[in-house]
């Protein structure tokens, strides 16, 4: 159960939030199918960019590859944001990279924990994941780009924030935490939600001005996975051996065993 002073009021995020635009618009729900549906649902009815959708609870919280993503009420963060950036659908992962650089900077600011990206979107505490993101888009044909264009995009932020070690399921024990379980201590979720999209809205203007570079390298500043051997798992196949980088689309780059890079662009580092 939530504590009443627990509770995500719209009126409490409002009034601390700085930004400009993301989070003008702010839907608040007790419990929701999926942030991520519902705000494709605004989007294609023709929300604002920077709208918000927050939910205390998901019946259908959704993970990365079609998994689904767990969503206990009134102790986590879950929230969709409606971006419509200038750019080719082949450069949505570097959206991602913006939310993760985002969250993580959230976490290492509200908690003092270091929070830690893993290729391409996990959060990690000491190794274990304590957030993810997810991005959806729509695209079309811009003839001023080569290929597609993103019309909008979706981008899903799930955290783990006040969760009890006593109540994450079994099969997720070994590799989820929470915030709370590793600062001890109970967070204040409006202002970690403040503080996300804060982040969120200063990294995607850079990104908006200066393109691709300043992203790249902040990822990179705060990942662990470049610079390890990896095994990669992509669909049915997998790619191992050690990840020397990323390219300017997000994709990591594997020196196999016989010295050849392999770019790998979505999948799962196992």
């Amino acid at each position: 159960m939530t504590k009443k002073n627990d509770l995500l009021t719209v009126e409490g995020i409002k009034k601390n939030l700085t930004t400009r635009f993301i989070g003008a618009d702010i839907y608040l729900f007790d419990a929701i199918d999926s942030t991520n549906s519902y705000a494709h649902k605004l989007a294609k009815e023709g929300a604002k960019e920077g709208t918000v959708v927050l939910s205390e609870s998901q019946s259908k919280g959704k993970g990365r590859l079609g998994r689904t993503w767990f969503s206990p009420s009134g102790v986590n963060i879950y929230l969709s944001v409606i971006l419509m950036p200038q750019m080719p659908s082949t450069q949505i992962t570097l959206l991602t990279f913006a939310a993760a650089i985002a969250v993580a900077k959230a976490i290492r600011d509200i908690a003092g924990l270091d929070a830690d990206i893993k290729w391409p979107n996990d959060i990690l505490i000491r190794g274990k994941k304590v957030a993810g993101i997810l991005s959806e888009m729509e695209t079309n044909k811009n003839p001023l780009m080569e290929g597609l264009s993103v019309k909008f995009s979706i981008i899903g932020i799930g955290i783990n924030v006040n969760l009890d070690k006593k109540d994450i399921p079994l099969e997720l024990m070994d590799n989820a935490t929470s915030i709370k379980i590793e600062s001890n201590s109970t967070i204040d979720r409006m202002n970690l939600i403040c503080r996300v999209l804060e982040n969120l809205e200063e990294w995607y203007n850079l990104f908006e001005r200066n393109g691709v570079n300043d992203i790249i390298e902040e990822w990179k500043s705060l990942a662990i996975t470049i610079g390890r051997d990896v095994k990669v798992q992509s669909g049915n196949s997998f790619v191992e051996g050690r990840a020397v980088d990323i390219d300017e689309n997000g994709a990591l780059l594997i020196k196999d065993r016989d010295g050849v890079i392999q770019r790998v662009l979505s999948g799962d580092v196992i």
